[in-house]
């Protein structure tokens, strides 16, 4: 899964939640691979025929924050706020699509099973335990 996730500030007064910048949760997609994908994706690799390339690990489908959040919110009680912030430095550099349109792996014989979402809600759903059969 990407690790990079919109920077928290201080919480606000009222809330115990996080606050993100609402410009930044606004414009953002990412794309989360799921470690099945990833570990599909290293198979395919493994497999095929030695090469010298570069290929880029994704998921059947990106996201974007808003959904991500949104869904979050509805399935596990997520609460947080999206503040407006002045001005500031970008580490992405304002980028709103923070995902690869490489598909190169597919020619690997890689084909992603799960969409970021998919895989971000079986991880969530994981993490917090909420898989009563296992």
């Amino acid at each position: 899964m990407n690790a990079s996730s919109p920077t928290p500030t201080t919480p606000s007064a009222s809330t115990d939640q996080p606050s993100f910048d609402a410009k930044v949760l606004r414009k953002t997609v990412l794309d989360y691979i799921h470690p099945f994908d990833f570990y599909s994706l290293v198979n395919a690799i493994l497999a095929a025929p030695a090469a010298n390339a570069v290929v880029d690990a994704y998921s059947k489908a990106p996201i974007d924050k808003p959904t991500l959040m949104a869904v979050m919110q509805e399935m596990f009680g997520l609460q947080y706020e999206a503040v407006q912030t002045g001005a500031g430095v970008n580490a992405r550099g304002g980028k709103p699509y923070y995902c690869s349109l490489n598909r190169r792996a597919e020619g690997f014989g890689y084909l992603p099973a799960l969409t970021s979402l998919q895989g971000v809600l079986e991880e969530a759903a994981h993490a917090l335990h909420l898989h009563p059969n296992e």
